[in-house]
């Protein structure tokens, strides 16, 4: 945007980003914006940044925006930017593909459209896929082959050794051990939170996550019956107060454990509802003071080659439980995906069938978690 206070008086140029602070790669996107008036004989004298204030909570949404003056910063880099420029539209007149090795500029700040293109000759299974791959490809390795004993850190010995020679490693003595916090009846909790940039509940800020669903699977002994409870808040009203209340009312304050994967996130969840519902908090805390969380216990004991280095639900369930478990197959199939589908919703633009179809698609992605998750415990006892 451009603006000025006076006729005729030099610009103020103001760029829009939906991040909470001004990042480096907004002031040079800023930058070539001022360089392009520069080009056009355009008098401007300061140029901001304006961004998402992380301090404004709703109702009160006046200062929902900060504007950062960066003319010093903008000043500061303005003068290379039109060797850079010269330089790219000499690349886009070339007539053959520039060579360019990969590295970490591929994915930041952002990941380049063209990582596709030139990862090519990245084989499918390479030192990526396994922690600490970049440290590898700084070595001149990229193929696994390539790779010798040397190479590697404590830590990617195992990876690397299941990677090469195809076996699961399993330490059946330290999942005995750790399984032990592991009590019947088990309450297995997955929370769907919603995190807008303009908040839209009393007390919320930008990005605060909110839940909105959750899904619970009952486990009263290893391969017994399960019982299934689920919660969508499907209006748009605040959904908290019905988490919380559903929250009580399905899982005891007392007996058995709450299991979630990755747990800190459902304990900073609880503890969240737990300070918004003072008279629901003794209750909502004592779930939170009962999360074991698995995610631990197949870090230190297991290892697949499907892991790729990773040791997230998306990647543990497919590689340990079958294609079955292999997220990509649903219609929600991430965190990210389920905000989208909840902001559909909630923006009331769609017609009954639309809405329910994604209401379906919620709850199918939701429970797949839980249910990993005891299918997950299942396959512990069964390698023990």
């Amino acid at each position: 945007m451009l603006h000025r206070d006076k006729p005729k008086a030099a610009w103020q140029i103001y760029e829009v980003k939906s991040g909470v602070d001004p990042k480096s790669e907004y002031i040079l996107d800023l930058a070539i914006q001022c360089w392009v008036l520069n080009q056009c004989k355009v008098k401007w004298n300061r140029a901001f940044i304006i961004h998402v204030n992380r301090e404004c909570t709703f109702p009160n949404l006046d200062d929902l925006f900060v504007r950062a003056d960066v003319t010093s910063s903008v000043n500061d880099i303005l003068s290379d930017i039109g060797g850079d420029i010269e330089k790219l539209q000499k690349i886009v007149r070339a007539k053959i593909v520039p060579s360019k090795e990969i590295g970490k500029h591929c994915e930041v700040p952002y990941e380049c459209g063209f990582k596709a293109h030139c990862w090519k000759h990245v084989p499918d299974f390479s030192v990526f896929d396994i922690p600490g791959g970049w440290r590898l490809f700084s070595k001149g390795k990229l193929r696994l082959e390539d790779v010798t004993p040397k190479d590697l850190t404590p830590t990617q010995k195992l990876p690397f050794d299941v990677a090469t020679k195809n076996y699961t490693h399993i330490d059946s003595k330290g999942i005995k051990r750790d399984i032990a916090k592991l009590k019947f009846p088990m309450y297995h909790l997955d929370f769907e939170t919603y995190g807008a940039a303009i908040p839209r509940y009393p007390g919320v800020g930008p990005y605060e996550n909110v839940p909105f669903q959750f899904s619970l699977h009952i486990q009263h002994e290893l391969n017994g019956k399960l019982d299934h409870k689920e919660y969508l808040h499907a209006d748009t009203s605040d959904p908290r107060r019905s988490i919380a209340e559903k929250l009580v009312e399905w899982i005891p304050k007392k007996g058995g454990i709450v299991v979630a994967f990755n747990a800190s996130f459902e304990e900073g969840v609880l503890r969240n509802l737990a300070e918004q519902f003072p008279k629901l908090a003794a209750h909502l805390n004592a779930i939170a003071d009962r999360l074991v969380d698995p995610h631990p216990i197949i870090k230190a004991n297991v290892y697949h080659k499907n892991f790729r280095g990773s040791f997230s639900m998306k990647d543990v369930a497919p590689a340990l439980l079958g294609e079955r478990w292999d997220y990509s197959k649903l219609e929600v199939s991430d965190g990210k995906a389920a905000q989208v589908a909840y902001d559909m919703m909630l923006r009331g633009k769609l017609t009954s069938k639309e809405r329910e179809t994604i209401k379906s698609q919620l709850i199918e992605y939701c429970a797949q978690d839980t249910l990993a998750m005891v299918e997950l415990v299942k396959w512990l006892h069964d390698n023990t």
